[in-house]
């Protein structure tokens, strides 16, 4: 606390608070929400920067909307460079869903993008915050909340922010524990929303995948890493939840083959195989 207060000093626009004891990421942006009082609200983590005339860009995509068009939009989102520094390389993130975010989760799945959505504070207030009983899955979760209360996104195919990648980095969620139980709090939550979409059947299959894309990435991370007690046990997670589900049993295991062999690629073949340009 000392130090940020050492940087603050003298900044008439910048502001710190702490709490008294630690409450974790959704209450800290609730307090950030509630002692904010621009029209518009952006959620910057530790580990990402904004890049110049990222905010004016999202400002200018704003004006171009009617007043009944500003009504629907829940968020304004963009691309995202990523430095992963420990492979010394760096991979770009583009938005998925833009309009109606129901629909686009439906049609394409859910897919935030860390550290670039700009929200209408009446959108944050109308969906009630962020859930501060969740410990991860916090910016899906949003999106669910935005999703179910009619609101559409609008997205900017560029990447406006920049996060960065950092070997056995400590997080909530690159932790297992605290990953695996985000991750299956978010899926209690949601999971009547997901059967009226898709159905018993249909939700299930989407929880599964779900399951997969989020904690199985994680586990091909942890073997390439050589982190295998976190990495048995998000496997041994995921396969016991997702038992009799074959198709994603066989995705999970493409994850962690894919890892390893990208672990142990020049990156210039890396690039080259994404269809970039080699150099």
């Amino acid at each position: 606390p000392e130090v940020v207060k050492q940087i603050l000093d003298g900044r008439e626009n910048a502001f710190y608070w702490r709490h008294e004891r630690r409450r974790g990421l959704c209450a800290a942006r609730n307090t950030g929400i509630t002692k904010s009082k621009g029209e518009f609200i952006v959620f910057l983590d530790d580990d990402d920067v904004l890049k110049p005339n990222s905010l004016e860009k999202r400002i200018a995509k704003v004006k171009e909307l009617s007043s009944s068009e500003l009504e629907t939009i829940g968020v304004i989102y963009s691309g995202c460079e990523v430095h992963i520094s420990h492979e010394n390389r760096i991979t770009y993130t583009m938005p998925l869903i833009q309009g109606n975010i129901a629909d686009g989760i439906r049609t394409k799945g859910l897919s935030t993008i860390p550290s670039t959505g700009m929200y209408p504070r009446n959108a944050l207030e109308k969906i009630g915050g962020f859930d501060e009983t969740l410990i991860s899955s916090v910016d899906h979760d949003l999106w669910m909340a935005l999703a179910k209360h009619g609101f559409h996104a609008l997205a900017i195919y560029e990447p406006l922010t920049i996060t960065y990648n950092h070997k056995r980095r400590k997080s909530m969620v690159t932790d297992a524990i605290p990953r695996i139980q985000g991750v299956e709090e978010y899926i209690e939550k949601w999971c009547h929303v997901y059967e009226d979409w898709y159905g018993v059947n249909g939700a299930q299959r989407y929880i599964k995948a779900y399951r997969t894309r989020v904690l199985g990435r994680l586990v091909a991370v942890k073997i390439s890493n050589g982190e295998w007690p976190e990495s048995y046990r998000l496997l041994k997670h995921v396969l016991r939840k997702n038992s009799m589900a074959f198709g994603e049993h066989i995705r999970l295991f493409s994850f962690i083959l894919f890892a390893i062999v990208r672990k142990h690629l020049p990156v210039s073949i890396i690039t080259l195989i994404r269809g970039g340009k080699t150099g």
